[in-house]
C-alpha cells in the first residue's frame, strides 16, 4: 500500500505552482480526467498576484507553504511557495470547490480567494464569471476567523476592526443550509430545480460566532453565549431540533443551548458536539454507528450523550465513521469502512482504540477518510480512495522536508488542503 499523494506548491523561476487531482478542479468540469493519478499544476500563486495587480518580479521567497492533499495514493514531492507580504491563514474544502485566506502583512488585512465548481454561487461570485478569484462583497478591511465549506455551500467567519465577528453564507441554500430565509420551501414551484446564492450575505445572529461546522447541505454554528444554531437539510436529523424538517434560518438547538460547549464538527449528516466538561453529544444519521450509540440508529432526532470513560479532548465526524482524541494521545473510531483496523475489520458499533497510532494531538475526518497528528508533527491519512486505492491502517505522510509546522488541515470529500511552515 502507497503513502499518501501530496499536490503542491513548486518553486520554478520565481513562479508559485500548485499541484492538483481528481476534483479540486480549477476549470470547474466536477469530473476526473483520464489520468487522475498524474498531477496537473493549480497556479493559485500567480491568480492572487494578478487580481491584485502584484508584478511577478517582485515575489520573494517566505518559509509558508501550502499543499493540496488527495487520499490516498502514492508519494508526490512537496516544494516551497514563493510569497511577497502574503501569509496563508485558513484553508476550507467541499466537494468540488476551495476557499484559501490570505493575509497582508503590510495593511493586516485579508482577503479569501476560491476555486473550482462553482455552480451555485459557492466560490463567493457570480456563477457566470471565472471559477477562479476572490470572494466578493466582504467588508472592505477584516481578518479571517475561519473557513467552512459543505458540500456545495460556504461560510466564511470574518473579525472587523471593532472586534466584532461576522458570518457570510454564499453557495447553495435548497435546503436553507445558508441560513438566509432562502430555500425550496419558499419560491414557486417552476424555480425549486436550483436555488442559491452567489453574494455574500451576513447572517443575523445574538452574540459573536466561535464556531463553525458545515455537512453536507447544513449547517452548525456556535456563538459565545453558548447558543447552538443549526440550518439546512433536517431529513436525517442533523440539525438536532427533534425533527426532518428543513430550516432556511439560524434555529436553536434546545437541548445543548446554554451549555459550555468547546467544539462541534460535522462534514456529512450526522453531527458531534464536546462541552467543556468532556462530555460527547451526537446526532443525525446513524445508520453505520457512527453516532456512537452503541447500535445502528437511521436517525437520531435530538442530541444524546455518548458515555464514556475517556477524558476526550478532540472529535472528528466522518461519513460512516466518528473519531474522538483522548487526552493520553489515543484516537478512537466507530462505525462502518476503512476506520483504522486493517482491511478485514469494517465495521465497529463501540468506540475502539486505534491500535497503530500514539501521542496524538488533533484529528479531522470527512466523508471517507480521516488525519491525525502526533505530538512530534507526523501526519497520518486512512481511508477510502478513488478507484479502489484505500489505506485500511493509519500511513505515514512522508515529507521531502523535514522541519515543519503543520499549521492547518482542511478536509473536503475529494481533496485536502493543508498549510505548513519551515522552521530553519
Amino acid at each position: 500500500m502507497g503513502a499518501v499523494r501530496w499536490l503542491s506548491t513548486l518553486s520554478k523561476k520565481g513562479k508559485q505552482l500548485i499541484y492538483k487531482l481528481g476534483d479540486l478542479n480549477i476549470e470547474g468540469k466536477g469530473e476526473f480526467p483520464n489520468k487522475w493519478h498524474i498531477p496537473q499544476v493549480i497556479p493559485l500563486k500567480e491568480w492572487i498576484d494578478r487580481t491584485r495587480n502584484i508584478d511577478e518580479n517582485e515575489v520573494s521567497r517566505h518559509k509558508n507553504w501550502i499543499y493540496l492533499l488527495i487520499p490516498p495514493s502514492s508519494l508526490h514531492n512537496a516544494h516551497k511557495l514563493y510569497t511577497q507580504e502574503l501569509e496563508f491563514t485558513h484553508a476550507a474544502v467541499g466537494w468540488a470547490h476551495a476557499l484559501v485566506a490570505f493575509k497582508d502583512r503590510q495593511s493586516n488585512s485579508s482577503q479569501i480567494f476560491s476555486w473550482g465548481l462553482n455552480t451555485s454561487g459557492q466560490l463567493g461570485f457570480d456563477v457566470t464569471t471565472e471559477n477562479h478569484g476572490l470572494v466578493q462583497n466582504l467588508p472592505s478591511s477584516f481578518l479571517v476567523n475561519s473557513l467552512h465549506c459543505g458540500r456545495i455551500h460556504s461560510l466564511v467567519s470574518l473579525k472587523r476592526s471593532n472586534g466584532r465577528s461576522e458570518l457570510y453564507a454564499f453557495g447553495d441554500c435548497m435546503y436553507g443550509q445558508l441560513g438566509i430565509g432562502k430555500s425550496k420551501n419558499r419560491i414557486e414551484e417552476a424555480e425549486k430545480d436550483i436555488v442559491f446564492e452567489p453574494i455574500p450575505r451576513c447572517l443575523d445572529l445574538k452574540g459573536n460566532v466561535k464556531q463553525v461546522a458545515c455537512g453536507l447541505d447544513h449547517s452548525i454554528i456556535l456563538t459565545d453565549q453558548n447558543i447552538l444554531y443549526a440550518m439546512g437539510w433536517g431529513a436525517d436529523g442533523q440539525l438536532g431540533i427533534g425533527s426532518t424538517s428543513d430550516k432556511d434560518v439560524p434555529t436553536i438547538i434546545p437541548l445543548l443551548s446554554g451549555k459550555p460547549v468547546k467544539k462541534i464538527a460535522s462534514s456529512t449528516d450526522f453531527t458531534f458536539a464536546l462541552l467543556d466538561n468532556g462530555e460527547l453529544w451526537s446526532w443525525g444519521n446513524s445508520e453505520y454507528g457512527q453516532c456512537m450509540t452503541g447500535k445502528k440508529v437511521e436517525k437520531i432526532l435530538e442530541p444524546v450523550n455518548i458515555l464514556t470513560n475517556n477524558e476526550i479532548i478532540d472529535i472528528a465526524a466522518g461519513g460512516p465513521f466518528g473519531l474522538y482524541l483522548t487526552g493520553d494521545g489515543e484516537v478512537y473510531s466507530c462505525g462502518y469502512g476503512s476506520i483504522g483496523f486493517g482491511k478485514d475489520v469494517v465495521e465497529i458499533l463501540t468506540p475502539t482504540r486505534i491500535p497503530s497510532l500514539h501521542n496524538i494531538v488533533e484529528i479531522w475526518s470527512t466523508s471517507d477518510y480521516a488525519l491525525a497528528k502526533s505530538d512530534l508533527g507526523k501526519l497520518y491519512i486512512w481511508g477510502l480512495g478513488f478507484y479502489g486505492d484505500n489505506l485500511y491502517n493509519p500511513t505515514k505522510v512522508e515529507f521531502q522536508q523535514k522541519d515543519l509546522v503543520i499549521e492547518k488541515v482542511a478536509c473536503g470529500i475529494r481533496g485536502a488542503i493543508i498549510i505548513a511552515n519551515e522552521t530553519t
